[in-house]
């Protein structure tokens, strides 16, 4: 049994970015709170 080829997955920043683009009118961002304790 031959193991998955891992890059075939890798995602690209060029992938990243084009989906940021198709989301951008429908994807808002959250904000997020920290907190140290």
């Amino acid at each position: 049994m031959n193991a998955p080829d891992k890059t075939a997955l890798a995602v690209s920043y060029a992938d990243v970015a084009s989906a940021a683009e198709r989301i951008a009118g429908h994807a808002h961002r959250t904000p997020v709170m920290t907190s140290r304790t």
